[in-house]
């Protein structure tokens, strides 16, 4: 929008599209999870993210009428990075949290597999899990971090996490898919 129309996007509309999804996500990462590692707890796990992702979209969609600013402020000298509120920054951790345990046991257990294919899908997702915690906490956090705007280090540190972020999804796609060309660079098939 920025390059095209000179305008951004609405503050309300970036947060429903960068937030509203992140309790949907949870619950098909959990389900999918609960499929293959622990079937017999996956009703339970079910039901509990569903009851975080009410409550979630609930005091999401109150704090977007009643007071966006308690979701987070996007300064204009930088638009590109967000200070989240309390309790975006808080529901985001405890996502991250939940992703990077049971990603890091869903690896693990790639990995430990007798065929060599599965062996380099779970290195790739223990890879791409690690990197997405890191670049998580960091976008989350570098509106936080960096009180001034003109930081050079800031610029910097947006690039690095966006870098960070582009890498995770080739790891996901490698540990999930694993396509032939990216089986012919890690081994010597």
């Amino acid at each position: 929008m920025n390059i095209f129309f000179q305008e951004s996007l609405a503050i309300d509309w970036y947060f429903i599209i960068g937030n509203v999804t992140m309790p949907v996500a949870l619950l098909v990462w959990l389900i999918a999870y609960t499929d293959m590692i622990n079937k017999k707890k996956q009703k339970l796990t079910v039901i509990l993210t569903v009851f975080f992702g009410i409550i979630f979209e609930i005091i999401f969609f109150y704090l977007l009428i009643t007071d966006i600013d308690q979701i987070g402020i996007i300064n204009p000298l930088r638009p590109f990075t967000v200070e989240f509120g309390i309790f975006i920054s808080i529901s985001l951790m405890l996502v991250i949290l939940i992703m990077f345990v049971t990603g890091m046991i869903f690896a693990q257990k790639s990995v430990k597999s007798e065929d060599r294919d599965v062996r380099l899908k779970g290195k790739l997702l223990r890879a791409a899990f690690f990197t997405f915690t890191i670049a998580a906490v960091l976008d989350s956090l570098l509106g936080t971090i960096f009180e001034n705007p003109t930081d050079p280090l800031l610029a910097i540190m947006v690039v690095i996490t966006r870098i960070l972020l582009i890498i995770r999804e080739f790891e996901f796609y490698g540990g999930f898919i694993l396509p032939s060309w990216m089986q012919a660079i890690f081994t010597k098939k």
